[in-house]
């Protein structure tokens, strides 16, 4: 039976807990679940990525390129484990209050 991705979420944060050194090894196989991927899908969304360096933004994805086959393809590469985050952009924003600036990076959100 196929967990939730909260349930897998609560059940590795127990894991964890219980067991300070422990060390998962067995992850990755995770990653590629549709439900996952549909959930951090969600999340990007949600949060309203900007688009990184390869200037896809969500609305491309979406209209141009489709949610799905675009979840399909990651999917695969994940799988496969061919897949490469791309580059994050580096952009500098105002510290409130003080004069210097922080780093942000902006992931692509094909990442």
């Amino acid at each position: 039976m196929l967990l939730s991705v909260q349930a897998l979420q609560d059940k590795l944060s127990r894991a964890a807990k219980q067991s300070l050194d422990r060390t998962f090894g067995a992850l990755y196989d995770k990653l590629y679940r549709t439900d996952v991927l549909q959930e951090a899908w969600g999340r990007v969304r949600a949060n309203k990525g900007a688009p990184g360096i390869d200037e896809h933004s969500i609305a491309y994805i979406e209209t141009v390129i489709g949610v799905e086959a675009f979840l399909a393809e990651i999917g695969q590469e994940l799988h496969a484990k061919t897949y490469r985050a791309l580059p994050v952009m580096r952009c500098w924003i105002d510290k409130p209050g003080k004069p210097e600036k922080r780093p942000l990076g902006i992931p692509t959100v094909i990442a």
